[in-house]
């Protein structure tokens, strides 16, 4: 089932933007008190329910990160430091520098708090750009308020554009007005664009960035990717630069929770230093292409979980939530986002079956199979036992019932997935979950089935791997249909029934 802790985006969040661990429907947070599936009752009587007719209820369980919003933010000196060196770094500390991923520049609010009356100069440099693209790649929307004035975005048909001579170095654009916004390119790299605010009473100011791109036909100035990265590197006020000092980087990473009351729910809060970065060592890495990133920031707060604390917290959750809930196992999202050694740890300190084995569990790592196999080995030489979904068969199969009118060869299924390959990544069939759509690759074009369900279910019963029960969900909990028939399933002692809400 998906995951049953409260989400950053309330009703609306399937859980994946996980926010409150303890939450599960019962508290009201994040504008309501159930979470999209319901409260923590219906969930504590589904789980019984299904028990009772001797059906095992797996939960997701997201470790990777934690989101937060606008209520969550607080003052994280280890992002503006990152900001300020441009995400130029030397993790090893052995002098030798690289550049890594910027902070996303979307998720950094610029304050100075109190400021002074009087006149103010904001400088604006971007890096990590794409220089060699047109100008219109290197956009950015700047908003600046000073006064407390509603915000008033932009529009294409009416909107606030920097406009030349405008270099930082003694020339400037007077800001329109607190709240309003302004678009605005970096051209070329190295440019610098400086605003004038004046300030009649004291107040803070607050300065939010977004990296924005044009597109035509018709003509807009959209989000684009918020690693392009645009920051305040310089705020002067009476002869002194400001940003040094006065200036903070604010962030979504100040997260408190309503007092939990129920028995074993703990009451922790986490800040920036639970998040990478978290020194000047630290760093924000890239997405890559399929091997293990756990300094990756790709979804909401990056969680540190090379931090005993956050390591610790969240075996404590998971072992909360099994003896609370009574879940029989877990499907581990995104294993990719952090160390095999903690997913073992993790895996090896949850309770123990009646009988004293180990609850089931299947990650999903989205790579190759050589990528894949290494991860389970790894895990498996530290104690735990975890499957791992056949993303390469599901390609395959994906492939196959799609093939767009060409010929496709049938014996391309024997050695696709990891339990029959022939290429030294190969599987036991006990360790691999095999499928044909999930809830991501169900959502996105590329990636689903539309033209032929039926062939690749059938052949989704032929080879060795554990077949999964589905059930795919848009608001609820919603009656299934059958798309493989049952006398198919009764020909085929391994066909499973693969359902689609």
């Amino acid at each position: 089932m998906p995951p049953p802790s409260k989400g950053n985006f309330g009703i609306y969040d399937m859980g994946y933007g996980i926010y409150d661990h303890f939450d599960l429907g019962n508290y009201n947070q994040k504008g309501t008190v159930e979470t999209r599936f319901g409260s923590r009752d219906e969930l504590l009587n589904m789980v019984q329910t299904m028990h009772a007719y001797g059906i095992e209820v797996y939960a997701d369980i997201v470790l990777n990160h934690i989101f937060g919003g606008p209520d969550n933010l607080e003052p994280n000196p280890a992002v503006k430091q990152y900001v300020f060196d441009e995400a130029i770094r030397d993790p090893d500390g052995d002098g030798v520098y690289d550049q890594f991923s910027p902070y996303p520049t979307n998720e950094i609010v610029w304050r100075i708090p109190d400021a002074e009356p009087g006149d103010y100069y904001i400088k604006i440099k971007g890096y990590w750009l794409p220089c060699s693209d047109p100008k219109g790649e290197r956009g950015y929307d700047l908003y600046i308020n000073w006064d407390g004035s509603p915000d008033q975005p932009n529009s294409p048909d009416n909107a606030n554009w920097e406009y030349e001579p405008n270099d930082g170095n003694g020339q400037y654009n007077v800001f329109p007005g607190s709240g309003k916004h302004v678009w605005a390119h970096i051209d070329p790299c190295g440019d610098v664009d400086e605003y004038k605010i004046t300030l009649t009473v004291t107040h803070t100011i607050e300065i939010r960035l977004e990296a924005r791109r044009e597109v035509y036909n018709p003509f807009d100035f959209v989000p684009t990717d918020q690693r392009r990265g645009y920051y305040p590197f310089e705020v002067w006020h009476n002869g002194q630069n400001l940003a040094p000092t006065a200036l903070q980087a604010w962030t979504y990473t100040g997260i408190t929770y309503v007092t939990h009351t129920g028995p074993g729910e703990a009451n922790w809060s986490w800040n920036y230093s639970h998040f990478h970065p978290v020194d000047d060592r630290d760093y924000l890495g890239w997405p890559g292409t399929d091997e293990v990133i756990p300094n990756t920031k790709f979804f909401g707060n990056d969680l540190n979980t090379f931090d005993p604390v956050v390591q610790d917290r969240l075996i404590t959750w998971g072992q909360w939530l099994t003896n609370t809930v009574g879940f029989d196992g877990y499907r581990l999202d995104f294993v990719r986002g952090y160390q095999p050694e903690f997913a073992a740890d993790w895996i090896n300190n949850m309770p123990r079956r009646s009988d004293g084995s180990q609850r089931f569990v299947v990650a999903e790592y989205w790579g190759g199979k050589a990528a894949i196999k290494n991860w389970v080995t790894t895990v498996e030489s530290l104690g735990a036992d975890a499957d791992a979904f056949d993303f390469p068969l599901k390609s395959t199969l994906t492939d196959m019932a799609n093939w767009n009118g060409a010929d496709w060869d049938m014996s391309w299924l024997n050695h696709a997935g990891l339990v029959r390959d022939d290429g030294g990544n190969n599987l036991s069939g006990l360790q691999v979950v095999t499928f044909v759509e999930n809830h991501d690759t169900g959502k996105e074009s590329d990636k689903w089935l539309w033209r032929d369900w039926d062939m690749p279910m059938l052949t989704f019963c032929l080879p060795k791997g554990v077949p999964p029960f589905s059930i795919h969900t848009s608001t609820a909990f919603r009656s299934m249909i059958t798309v493989i028939p049952a006398s198919r399933c009764r020909r085929l002692p391994r066909c499973a029934r693969i359902l689609s809400g």
